[in-house]
Formats: C-alpha cells, sequence, structure tokens
C-alpha cells in the first residue's frame, strides 16, 4: 500500500507542474487533488500503440488501470516520473497484468510509435516478456490526447 501512495504522488507532481507552466492554464487556486467521484475517462478515444496499430483507450482498461502522461523526448520531469512508476512496479505485491495494468500515453503530438517503443524499452526494465505486454505506451492526435488529459484533471 505504501508504494501506491507513492506512485500516485509521482503521477499528480507532474500533472501540477504542466498546470502551472501551460499559458493560460491553472491558476495557483485551481491546483490540487480534485475527486470526481462516478466520473468516467472516454475508453472511445483512439491512440497508436507501440507496433503504430490504431487501438481505442478501452482496449487497454479492463482492470484497474495506471494511467501516466509524459512527453517521450522530456528532459525533466517525465523521466523520473517513469523510473518511479517502474520501480513501484518491480515493488508492489500485486501482479501487472494480473491486478492492474500501466498506461504510458504521451501528450507530445509530435512523439511516434517508434519513440514509444524506445520509451518502453528504457522504463519497463523490471517486467518480464510475459508482464510486458501489460504496459503500454501510446502516441496519438492533439484532440483526443486533450480529451483524455482533461478527462483526468
Amino acid at each position: 500500500m505504501k508504494y501506491l501512495k507513492l506512485l500516485v504522488a509521482i503521477l499528480i507532481l507532474p500533472l501540477t507542474f504542466m498546470a502551472k507552466a501551460q499559458p493560460g492554464g491553472a491558476k495557483p487556486s485551481d491546483v490540487g487533488i480534485f475527486e470526481h467521484l462516478d466520473d468516467t475517462i472516454p475508453l472511445n478515444l483512439t491512440f497508436y500503440n507501440e507496433e503504430g496499430k490504431v487501438v481505442k483507450l478501452g482496449d487497454y482498461i479492463n482492470k484497474p488501470t495506471l494511467l501516466s502522461f509524459v512527453y517521450f523526448d522530456c528532459p525533466g520531469l517525465c523521466n523520473p516520473l517513469l523510473d518511479g512508476v517502474n520501480e513501484v512496479v518491480g515493488k508492489i505485491d500485486m501482479n501487472l497484468g494480473v491486478h492492474y495494468d500501466v498506461v504510458t500515453i504521451s501528450f507530445n503530438p509530435g512523439d511516434s510509435p517508434a519513440k514509444a517503443v524506445d520509451k518502453k524499452k528504457n522504463f519497463a526494465t523490471v517486467l518480464t516478456d510475459k508482464n510486458r505486454a501489460h504496459w503500454n505506451f501510446l502516441v496519438g492526435d492533439t484532440a483526443n490526447v486533450n480529451k483524455i488529459l482533461d478527462a483526468v484533471e
């Protein structure tokens, strides 16, 4: 449970900084943790997976799923975020692919499936071949990325 709390904290931090950094983004009073009980995310959004195939977000969410949002070429917070996810996945008492899945989505519309493959190789290092399929790296167009970001903020 301790690792799960750490993971939640790791995921919230970059979103907070992104909101502050965006022109016209969130005002300091808008930054925080806001519950959205009974809200849903749009599972019909399409993205490209690491193989370059068009997939629906709902294809990847059929059990508790950790969503992380990064730039694949991010020089700052994104790599430490993925390092943290990788560390927690390796230590948590639940089994990836059995109890939960992980989906990492790039919010940079210039990122490609090839970059997703590279990022997965660099950060999904604690995974075996068997559970590697349960941490997916996706890229998408600006409209779908913005829709999923709006749904989870």
